[in-house]
């Protein structure tokens, strides 16, 4: 196993999330039918940037956490410390297969990812793009 750099780089001071990402966020996060996710969303700012150059984002707010036993409800895996929801995303960039997932950890949205191939760009993408949403 290759030992790499950290994948966060820190922001020097947090900023709001971009209308987009705030919107697809709390997609994601209603996806749950927990009104405490679409909460902590609504208040999260992003404190790091993905290194690989996606536009991935970490976030961070003041919670309050959702317990254990919500997030184990909500896992596919019976964990009670993360769970994801992912989507596929119509028309991404070139034709090539997107993906976005809101991760939850430790009953907190800790990231959004926005994937398009390892360190591939991408906007947030319109919430009517999104594609079999699933809670895992």
């Amino acid at each position: 196993m290759e030992i790499r750099e950290p994948v966060w780089r820190e922001r020097e001071a947090p900023r709001a999330l971009s209308e987009g990402e705030r919107q697809l966020a709390e997609t994601l996060a209603a996806a749950t039918r927990e009104d405490d996710l679409v909460a902590q969303v609504r208040q999260a700012h992003v404190a790091a940037d993905c290194g690989c150059g996606c536009s991935s984002v970490r976030l961070a707010g003041d919670g309050p956490a959702v317990g254990p036993d919500v997030v184990r409800r909500l896992s596919s895996n019976d964990r009670d410390d993360y769970v994801c929801v992912s989507a596929g995303v119509a028309g991404g960039a070139d034709g090539e297969p997107a993906s976005v997932t809101l991760h939850v950890v430790g009953g907190l949205v800790h990231e959004l990812e926005l994937f398009a191939g390892e360190g591939v760009p991408m906007a947030p993408p319109a919430v009517d793009r999104l594609r079999h949403i699933t809670v895992s």
